[in-house]
């Protein structure tokens, strides 16, 4: 994690279907954090 000792602060979901279900329970937060690295590199490794 980037910023340390603060996960508590954050939810981390994983897939599409994870982040719809978070979305259902609990609305949409007020904030969201994309990964910059999202998808499989040139070589088809997710490194």
């Amino acid at each position: 994690m980037v910023y340390p000792g603060r996960e508590a602060e954050f939810v981390v979901v994983r897939t599409y279907w994870d982040f719809v279900d978070y979305i259902l329970a609990h609305g949409l937060p007020y904030f969201i954090s994309f990964d910059n690295d999202l998808g499989l590199d040139e070589n088809g490794s997710a490194d």
